[in-house]
């Protein structure tokens, strides 16, 4: 998962940026980072926005949008400010927290490691990197099956599914 010195760089930057106040909190309404620290929110109301099905809220100086991850509200973030940029700015600052998430969730990903790998997607020296990054062992050995089935067969498989599947096996598991 995404560390919180990852979200106050950026954060950081934001705020050196736009001259916005900006903080993170989780789920329960903790403060993880904060470019300001006069004046933070209550965790109670930042726990009953998380809570709530509003994607956004103003409270006094603090604009309130949710961080979503696949579905899920992972951050909240407190964007302060009176000015009319504010909401703006904090809908950016969201966007950009949910990319870093999404682009870290995929670099310690098993299963995107393995579809690269076999796509051809990845350079030597990165497949090394990665898979110690991973604790996957390099020496251990893997096999790939391609299993296709043909469209006019699919009522015949009793699956329903027609086109590829790709499964790999490594140290006997899937």
């Amino acid at each position: 998962m995404i560390t919180s010195q990852i979200i106050k760089t950026s954060l950081d930057e934001l705020k050196n940026i736009t001259r916005i106040d900006l903080a993170i909190f989780d789920v329960t309404g903790k403060m993880v980072v904060s470019t300001y620290d006069e004046e933070l929110p209550e965790a109670g109301l930042v726990y009953d926005f998380a809570k709530s099905p509003a994607d956004s809220q103003v409270i006094g100086l603090h604009h309130f949008l949710k961080v979503l991850d696949d579905e899920e509200v992972a951050y909240i973030l407190d964007a302060k400010g009176s000015s009319e940029e504010t909401y703006m700015i904090g809908k950016v600052a969201v966007c950009q927290i949910q990319n870093l998430i999404l682009a870290y969730k995929e670099k310690f990903d098993h299963n995107n490691f393995f579809q690269n790998l076999i796509l051809d997607n990845m350079l030597l020296i990165d497949v090394y990197n990665r898979a110690k990054k991973l604790h996957i062992d390099v020496m251990v050995k893997r096999a790939v099956f391609l299993i296709e089935v043909p469209a006019e067969s699919e009522g015949n498989m009793g699956i329903g599914l027609s086109g590829i599947c790709l499964l790999y096996f490594y140290n006997g598991r899937k």
